[in-house]
């Protein structure tokens, strides 16, 4: 019986992910078709993620370029070491990156940093959104910061 539940969580890990298909075939933002399908995903997590937001009584998150920048440049660097974490390669937490990106922030509050990756992309190759984005809602380990009053 446990070999068999193990067998069925494993088969499960390596399916391949569906892939992403953007509801909208151009980026809005550049009107061209998107350079990374999964980033069409972008735009409904936000809503996700500020819709539990509004319904715990607290204010929108916005998107800051300088943060998305930083961010990118940290999940790259990640990439080659086949790992996903909040530490930098070279020891840098969230609130290094963010202030080396010029955003500042009470440093009493902090700063949080939500990085998700499908379970069963390692097969595929790619992170799927998709999953993560219904998980909004539910709750999990970071729901606390993501619907906490100084979050912004």
């Amino acid at each position: 019986m446990i070999q068999q539940w193990t067998d069925g969580l494993l088969d499960k890990l390596t399916e391949a992910a569906p892939p992403l298909i953007p509801t909208e075939p151009n980026d809005p933002e550049t009107g061209n078709p998107w350079a990374d399908p999964d980033r069409a995903q972008d735009g409904p997590l936000l809503q996700a993620i500020n819709s539990a937001r509004s319904n715990g009584g607290v204010g929108a998150l916005a998107r800051k370029s300088a943060l998305d920048t930083t961010i990118r440049r940290h999940l790259v660097a990640l990439k080659g070491t086949s790992r996903v974490s909040h530490y930098g390669i070279d020891g840098s937490t969230a609130e290094d990156r963010a202030r080396l990106s010029g955003y500042s922030f009470d440093g009493a509050v902090g700063i949080a940093q939500l990085l998700a990756y499908g379970a069963r992309a390692r097969r595929g190759g790619r992170a799927v959104a998709a999953p993560q984005r219904s998980s909004v809602a539910r709750g999990g380990v970071y729901r606390c910061r993501r619907l906490r009053r100084l979050s912004t």
